[in-house]
């Protein structure tokens, strides 16, 4: 087959584990009846008929704005004012200081793409923890990043930080910078929270 793609990006395609388990789990649900599965895969908030839910202060939040504010072009970077309010959401009154900035994304897939882009080399080891989403190792073998993980939770389910800091020290001896995933809040796939 043709492709005018980069070589790079050629032949990159994935099939989800949770996608192929929500198809799986949707089909069971058709067949014997939504009373007899429940889905755990999706990672959205559902009502008790498995519809998805649309949380009422979003839907005002909309219907307040213009046409104009809805479709109109954001700067690439994002709205001032947004960004600073996401700033302030993440650290609240724990704010470091030193160099804070943001940008919009599309998703939470798309930042960990740019941070994983603009923050590692081709050849860095990315660190993650064993228990993470399969599309991470997608996102960070490109271009030619590597994949390296610790052992995410103790023996007593804690968050194994030795585990953890023998990593970060071992990669920063091959390595300037490190990127490091840590889906610390309702973790995917294990919903542990740190």
């Amino acid at each position: 087959m043709f492709s005018v793609a980069a070589p790079q990006a050629r032949g990159k395609s994935a099939q989800d584990n949770i996608f192929a388990a929500n198809n799986r789990a949707v089909a069971l649900a058709d067949k014997i009846g939504k009373d007899k599965v429940i889905n755990g895969t999706v990672g959205s908030i559902l009502d008790e008929d498995g519809n998805l839910v649309e949380l009422e202060v979003v839907k005002e939040a909309y219907a307040r704005l213009s046409p104009r504010q809805i479709i109109a072009y954001a700067p690439i970077q994002g709205y001032k004012k947004f960004l600073e309010s996401c700033i302030d959401q993440c650290f609240g009154e724990s704010r470091p200081s030193g160099y804070i900035n943001a940008c919009a994304t599309p998703g939470g897939t798309g930042a960990l793409h740019h941070a994983i882009h603009n923050y590692s080399a081709d050849g860095d080891e990315v660190l993650i923890t064993d228990w993470h989403w399969g599309a991470y190792d997608s996102l960070i073998d490109y271009p030619d990043r590597r994949v390296v993980s610790f052992r995410f939770l103790t023996e007593d389910g804690h968050f194994n930080v030795d585990a953890f800091r023998e990593k970060v020290e071992d990669i920063l001896t091959r390595q300037k910078n490190i990127v490091i995933i840590l889906n610390g809040i309702a973790n995917n796939p294990t919903g542990y929270c740190m």
